[in-house]
């Protein structure tokens, strides 16, 4: 349960092939009577640590702000795990969590043509 912060919706793809860029937005709200400093980060299972635009933000009392982050999609279905953090005046303090799924979309070869023979030729 978030304290300071809550992570309010995730917009982002729900499927993508290999080596897509995937974009993700974070909208999250500050839920004290305060601006707060609000920062955003990510990870799928063991990808890098994916930090989200901007760095971090002064979100005003009940304001939500939309943080972005993106990455290349990895050769399987993923879980992300995005958190939001607020800065407590000494350090950064983990306050929410959401987890979305994106599944790999498989890409399908293009058709190709190895060989091709005319045998007749006609006019319709």
């Amino acid at each position: 349960m978030a304290n300071f912060a809550e992570i309010v919706s995730v917009i982002y793809p729900t499927r993508a092939a290999a080596g897509d860029k995937v974009n993700v937005k974070a909208s999250v709200r500050n839920i004290r009577n305060y601006t707060i400093y609000i920062t955003v980060a990510a990870q799928y299972h063991e990808g890098p640590v994916i930090y989200f635009e901007p760095e971090y933000y002064a979100v005003g009392a009940g304001q939500t702000y939309i943080f972005t982050g993106s990455f290349a999609m990895p050769n399987k279905t993923i879980t992300l795990y995005i958190w939001s953090y607020y800065w407590t005046g000494s350090a950064w303090q983990h306050d929410d969590t959401w987890n979305i799924t994106i599944t790999l979309q498989e890409v399908l070869p293009p058709d190709t043509l190895d060989e091709l023979e005319i045998t007749s030729y006609g006019r319709a």
